[in-house]
């Protein structure tokens, strides 16, 4: 935990100090409440099942919507593959709040939703688990693609790496993260609306957004961003942006960037 931010920031080293292979296993695993507004959100198009045999599309695959838990009647579990995001977690639109997860995705690909399901199987079993915070459904993070995989480490091999998770809440989701800002953009024909969130307090964030095949205007505005509450603002797009098919929103505090993504995703 860190003076001035919301977030709680992971260092994870796991080494073989031995003279022989040795194989690692390693995930980890929060509990997000179940109700019947939790979905999970992950950037992801396909997703697999716990040996890597089975593929899903996301976020719908045989016209179910498997980011939406009331979808689920049995205990199931979806693994992302080839997500080219760094970020991932879920929002429970009945409580306003969720949770993000940040890293590398080269070093930390596995990303795991986990559901318990709405059925007898999911109920009696969250019951042997939890006292009083059930129903739950779980976020997890892991340095291998699925729960099927062991890891191996050679004769003084190490695997490192680093993770953050933080809270967000009035936001009604999250469109994009990292480990400074969450980010949910709508955008309706010539218009952007940004709902934004900082892991620490920054005063007088600039919020800018160009595209690198046009050379007119750049749109700016300005927020007081923190983990306190939500800042929005919407954006009349000129006419150069509201023909792009995407652009890049930028968040800068005091000559340094805090966020770049695009819109779309």
């Amino acid at each position: 935990l860190r003076p001035g931010r919301s977030f709680i920031e992971e260092r994870i080293r796991i080494y073989n100090p031995t003279e022989t292979i040795r194989p690692y296993y390693f995930w980890n695993c929060t509990a997000v409440p179940n109700t019947k507004g939790f979905r999970f959100i992950y950037p992801m198009t396909l997703g697999m099942d716990h040996s890597g045999d089975k593929f899903f599309r996301w976020p719908v695959d045989e016209g179910k919507d498997l980011t939406r838990g009331t979808n689920y009647q049995d205990a199931s579990s979806i693994f992302a593959y080839n997500c080219d995001q760094d970020f991932f977690g879920s929002y429970n639109d009945d409580l306003d709040r969720g949770v993000v997860a940040y890293a590398n995705h080269h070093q930390l690909p596995g990303k795991k939703a986990w559901t318990w399901g709405w059925g007898g199987y999911g109920t009696m079993h969250q019951a042997d688990l939890t006292d009083a915070d059930g129903p739950y459904n779980e976020v997890q993070t892991g340095p291998l693609l699925t729960q099927g995989e062991v890891g191996r480490l050679d004769p003084c091999e190490a695997v490192e790496w680093q993770e953050w998770w933080y809270p967000i809440h009035g936001m009604g989701g999250f469109t994009f993260a990292n480990k400074d800002v969450a980010a949910r953009a709508e955008r309706n024909g010539s218009r952007l609306t940004l709902h934004l969130m900082g892991s620490a307090v920054w005063k007088d964030v600039s919020i800018g957004l160009w595209c690198p095949e046009s050379s007119g205007s750049r749109p700016e505005s300005r927020a007081n961003l923190g983990p306190r509450g939500t800042s929005s603002l919407t954006f009349d797009l000129p006419p150069d942006l509201a023909r792009a098919d995407w652009f890049y929103v930028e968040l800068r505090h005091a000559g340094q960037r805090l966020a770049l993504f695009p819109v779309p995703l």
